[in-house]
């Protein structure tokens, strides 16, 4: 596979952002983000479109975009809060001779692939589906009109100093090699059963269908770790999407994490 880069470019927000918004918090959630990149890759069959007018549509409503979600466009200037300074996020444009696609790549048939690639500590998944929805009405009508969808959840969760916390201590600089997706399905009264017992004791109570669940996946992996080393320490993470359980429920917050530092990449097209 042959990839050639057209071009490689930082795009501001199209709008500079208000001064009283120039400083974003951040929250103790977005101080505890793990340090992942979130990709994402969109595929589109071969159009009629001429290729240069594709890519300047492309940039003019990504930096639209950006407008409305100008934190990606700035820098993190403490570990409490970020500088949004419009400084831009990277475009990349790529001729791919080749069935693979990396940033905004253009195909020998015709066909593009846009690939997206944020920081966690940026935003989560709901986050960042939220982002390309976004750039998508404003790609098919640049007066489409975009709710507001930056969230100040520093009320909520407060900052904390964690300097001398490193959540790099705990994650390996390389996992991608050992990462193990599975999926498991529960018949109901299977379900039932589990619950009924992992509560069986005389000062539990019937725990849900998430507590039951997780305790049992978490009880045999502290079983396999420990026939492998006696002295393991076991540690397990779960994501959860806190937006539909605020009260009142927020499908519009966006679960903000820290941004990189200045020299780093937020938000690569």
């Amino acid at each position: 596979m042959e990839v050639q880069i057209i071009s490689k470019e930082i795009l501001k927000p199209s709008s500079s952002t208000p001064q009283h918004l120039r400083t974003y918090k951040l929250s103790v959630l977005d101080q505890l983000a793990p340090p992942l990149y979130i990709p994402i890759i969109l595929f589109y069959s071969p159009a009629s479109e001429n290729l240069c007018k594709n890519s300047d549509h492309l940039k003019e409503s990504f930096s639209r975009t950006l407008t409305h979600f100008y934190p990606f466009a700035g820098r993190i200037k403490d570990g409490f809060s970020v500088d949004c300074n419009d400084d831009g996020a990277e475009f990349i444009e790529a001729r791919v001779a080749g069935n693979d696609a990396v940033q905004v790549n253009y195909f020998n048939c015709g066909g593009v692939a846009i690939s997206i690639c944020i920081w966690h500590a940026v935003a989560d998944a709901s986050t960042l589906a939220t982002f390309v929805n976004c750039w998508a009405a404003i790609s098919r009508d640049p007066n489409n009109v975009i709710d507001e969808v930056v969230f100040d959840c520093t009320t909520l969760f407060p900052p904390q100093d964690l300097s001398s916390f490193s959540l790099h201590s705990f994650v390996k600089e390389d996992v991608s090699s050992e990462i193990v997706m599975k999926r498991f399905l529960f018949d109901g009264s299977k379900l039932a059963s589990l619950r009924d017992e992992v509560g069986n004791g005389p000062y539990l109570d019937r725990p849900s269908r998430f507590i039951a669940v997780s305790t049992l996946i978490l009880t045999a992996m502290m079983t396999v770790t420990r026939e492998n080393e006696a002295m393991q320490i076991n540690a397990a993470t779960i994501a959860v999407d806190l937006r539909r359980r605020l009260k009142p429920p927020s499908a519009k917050t966006i679960n903000w994490k820290h941004l990189p530092s200045d020299n780093s990449k937020m938000a690569r097209e």
